[in-house]
């Protein structure tokens, strides 16, 4: 849901500018390809100590998930393994590794290529 208001609010935001004499609604094509460059989705592997059962997949995936920035997460307890979507303008691995710790669970990020 989110991802679809953010273009009918661009919109939206275009049409009142251009409607007030603004020249930023000229200058928007050029800035759109970086936008959505800053606002891509990255992955990261974090692992999970202590994980053991699925009611700890369910925590560790209530934890991440309710962190800004975040926006899927697959957990798996049988590999000790979140694997987690973000913006990482909003939220860095080691944040989400350090808030699955805080909550009872040790986390580490895994390298790039182990992920």
């Amino acid at each position: 849901m989110k991802k679809a208001l953010v273009p009918i609010l661009l919109s939206v935001a275009v049409v009142a500018l251009a409607a007030a004499g603004s020249p930023l609604p000229s200058l928007l094509p050029s800035l759109l390809p970086q936008a959505r460059a800053q606002a891509a989705e990255a992955h990261a592997s974090l692992h999970v100590e202590g994980m053991h059962c699925a009611s700890c997949s369910v925590t560790v995936r209530a934890v991440l998930r309710r962190l800004d920035g975040v926006t899927d997460v697959a957990v798996s307890a049988a590999d000790k393994r979140a694997r987690v979507a973000y913006y990482p303008r909003r939220i860095t691995p080691e944040r989400m590794a350090r808030a699955v710790t805080d909550a009872g669970y040790p986390t580490t990020v895994e390298p790039a290529n182990d992920r």
